[in-house]
């Protein structure tokens, strides 16, 4: 008897065709699926030139995730986009991504979770700290984890 994949972890595994800094775009641009973003945004958000930018967006263009297109107003400008069907499958992910979080919580308990998530930040700025990783750029530094408010 063949075991099927459960569809979530068929798309996880789709993802593995990515590169690292290939999925950090496309995270990025899924935290606003249905928006776009100009190649100057892209180049800045990862600290690396434009036309390191470029390649990145136009090996995800090749491989049906990224529309990249010019700008109506200015023509100058060149645009980066989900495609409707990458932003559908990202938007599907996500709800089933919350939804197994909230379960996760429920289960866990909201104060546990808080400590944990506040744990996790903190592992991260050591490890920041002790590779000292200059030039991450705004994506990697987009990933922090919430700060725990304090009460007054």
């Amino acid at each position: 008897m063949m075991v099927q994949m459960p569809r979530a972890g068929q798309k996880i595994l789709s993802l593995m065709d990515f590169s690292p800094p290939e999925i950090a775009l496309l995270a990025q641009l899924a935290r606003r699926p249905r928006e776009s973003v100009t190649m100057t945004e892209v180049s800045e958000l990862f600290g690396v030139s434009r036309p390191a930018a470029t390649q990145l967006v136009l090996r995800l263009c090749r491989k049906g995730r990224l529309r990249r297109y010019r700008d109506e107003t200015d023509r100058r400008v060149i645009r980066v986009s989900l495609t409707p069907q990458t932003a559908d499958e990202v938007e599907e992910a996500v709800e089933q991504v919350l939804s197994r979080a909230d379960r996760v919580v429920d289960l866990f308990g909201e104060e546990k979770t808080k400590q944990f998530i506040r744990l996790c930040g903190e592992l991260k700025e050591c490890a920041h700290q002790e590779c000292a990783c200059p030039g991450r750029g705004a994506a990697a530094d987009s990933f922090r984890a919430p700060k725990e408010e304090t009460a007054v």
